[in-house]
């Protein structure tokens, strides 16, 4: 028979796991992860079945770079709870880190199974698509997301993005109009779509994207630099250099930067290599 003892022990247990896991998180935020574990571990001994200990527990040893544990801990996560949509993304996120796209996808879509109806969900998803090269789901997971949040510049920004890659210029310039107007104050988002423009030859509508980046981060060479590219590719050799002298002696790690942007934006990739 049970004892009468059996619901005070079980009350005692949860608030050791609550008790442990909070002295962990806070480990955690303060970035002492191997403390942060072993209160985790301890939580994990006082209740072998709590799916969010679990949870917890691989994203502490994924930290730690310790992935045979942390993939451990993800798959009692999801088998302790199924439809935990966030389980199956850590899952996903892991394998993935671990060389296994394959198996990620499975988790991920599993992950948008259950949570569906969030933009984050399905933007994940159709990143790995993109990164596995299947551009029709990617497209479709992404567009999926834009239309859950269509008020969030990020998400039209990687679909822009998505259709940057594909050479489709005319529909990334459109996503990129929808980012700017969703997130006026972000500069990348203004340099990005004035690189859609320059690939359409849309040369003033460039223009205009390169100045307000400049207004956003004026003090930005590899802006100025690129500003001032644009302009000798445009045969405006004067105010070109207006903008060379603003960009003044770049050191090397802004000689660094203005490749990578050039590279990241895909604007005169000849002279950008031609620089590294």
């Amino acid at each position: 028979m049970p004892t009468g003892n059996t619901k005070e022990n079980s009350v005692e247990a949860d608030q050791d796991v609550r008790e442990q896991c909070l002295v962990a998180d806070r480990l955690l935020e303060a970035g002492e992860v191997p403390a942060a574990i072993k209160h985790y571990e301890r939580a994990a001994q006082a209740d072998n079945d709590d799916g969010e200990v679990q949870l917890r527990l691989g994203d502490a040893y994924r930290l730690a770079e310790k992935p045979t544990k942390a993939l451990q801990a993800y798959r009692k996560a999801v088998q302790m709870r199924p439809r935990h949509a966030e389980s199956h993304l850590g899952l996903g996120d892991l394998l993935l880190h671990c060389g296994q796209p394959r198996a990620a996808l499975a988790a991920l879509e599993k992950a948008v199974e259950y949570r569906g109806d969030q933009a984050y969900y399905l933007y994940r998803l159709g990143k790995l698509y993109w990164l596995v090269r299947q551009f029709d789901q990617a497209e479709k997971h992404l567009w999926g997301a834009v239309q859950l949040a269509p008020d969030d510049g990020f998400y039209h920004f990687r679909l822009g993005d998505l259709y940057f890659e594909q050479g489709r210029w005319e529909e990334a310039s459109g996503e990129y109009e929808a980012a700017v107007y969703c997130s006026p104050a972000d500069d990348f988002y203004h340099l990005r779509l004035a690189a859609a423009y320059v690939r359409q030859e849309r040369h003033e509508q460039a223009l205009s994207m390169f100045e307000r980046s400049l207004e956003i981060c004026p003090g930005n060479p590899a802006y100025q630099y690129l500003m001032a590219k644009h302009l000798e590719q445009t045969n405006r050799p004067d105010q070109a250099a207006h903008y060379y002298q603003q960009a003044g002696e770049l050191g090397p790690y802004d000689r660094d930067y203005v490749r990578r942007v050039h590279l990241r934006c895909g604007i005169y990739e000849s002279q950008a290599s031609a620089e590294q």
